[in-house]
C-alpha cells in the first residue's frame, strides 16, 4: 500500500512531457465519448505563446506520476465553439 506522504505535488519539467501525455492518454483511453485525443491538449498548451510552466502540476507518488494539473491563460473552444 502506498503512503500518502509519499505524495510530491511539483511543476511539471520536460523531462515529464512524455510520461504525463501518456499519463493522460491511458486515464481517457476507454472513455467512449471522448475522441482519444486529450493527450494531444497538453502538448499543443506547450506550444502555445500562453503556456505558462508554472500552470501545469502532477503528482507523483513514489516516483509514479499519479495526476495532472494544466490551465493557460486562455479560453480552450472546442470545434462548435463551446466553451470549456
Amino acid at each position: 500500500m502506498n503512503n500518502i506522504s509519499n505524495l510530491i505535488i511539483r511543476q511539471e519539467q520536460s523531462s515529464n512531457y512524455f510520461q504525463t501525455e501518456a499519463f493522460v492518454e491511458a486515464a481517457f483511453r476507454n472513455e467512449a465519448c471522448l475522441d482519444q485525443l486529450e493527450h494531444f491538449l497538453a502538448h499543443k498548451l506547450r506550444q502555445s505563446l500562453d503556456f505558462v510552466p508554472e500552470f501545469f502540476i502532477i503528482t507523483e507518488l513514489n516516483g509514479e506520476i499519479t495526476g495532472m494539473l494544466k490551465n493557460c491563460e486562455k479560453t480552450v473552444l472546442d470545434l462548435s465553439g463551446f466553451e470549456n
